[in-house]
């Protein structure tokens, strides 16, 4: 993975997290919520655990859909766990680190079993929106997965994105909240194997 590259994205990312709800239930809402979510990618992107994503990004930059493959779940271990919540809590405060820990936990048990490639995050700046590029982001790994018979799994706390999803053969295989004033977070899959 190219961390520098991703590193490099947390603008984009931030941009194109601005009004998701889980990015709005971690960091809030307001002037000093963007800042926060660029710290937040930049945190993310340096830990340890970075290493385990499968980062793919359009040719222009403009879209990034960061994978992790269910072997590798889940990202923070109890080996590097206590380090990326010292970072995150150095970073951005001890409330937005319990809460990244309690989304954590709650994904957990939440994606199935077997062998599948999990999208941790699909992202388009903004202004480049609705021009194809999540979707040939999304189609390219989809391809890749059925020869290698791998089925995909994906959470979205947007419900508009539930809708895009399904176009690509998603189905919600469950729902939850990491708290009770969380988004509601709807869990995906694509069992095209």
């Amino acid at each position: 993975m190219a961390v520098s590259r991703t590193h490099g994205q947390a603008e984009a990312l931030a941009a194109a997290f601005h009004a998701y709800p889980l990015a709005q239930w971690l960091l809030g809402k307001g002037p000093s919520a963007q800042p926060r979510l660029i710290s937040l990618f930049r945190t993310l992107f340096s830990l340890p655990a970075a290493d385990k994503f499968d980062v793919e990004t359009a040719a222009d930059g403009n879209a990034i859909a960061v994978w992790l493959p269910s072997e590798q779940l889940p990202l923070f271990t109890a080996v590097d766990g206590p380090l990326a919540l010292r970072r995150f809590r150095r970073e951005l405060g001890p409330r937005t680190a319990r809460r990244l820990l309690q989304f954590q936990l709650a994904s957990e048990g939440h994606h199935g079993r077997g062998v599948f490639d999990y999208l941790f995050l699909l992202a388009v700046r903004p202004d480049m929106q609705r021009h194809g590029l999540g979707s040939a982001l999304l189609g390219s790994h989809l391809e890749r997965g059925k020869a290698l018979n791998r089925r995909v799994v994906l959470e979205t706390a947007d419900a508009s994105n539930v809708e895009f999803y399904r176009k690509f053969n998603f189905k919600v295989i469950d729902q939850y909240r990491a708290s009770q004033d969380g988004p509601m977070t709807w869990v995906m899959d694509n069992k095209q194997v």
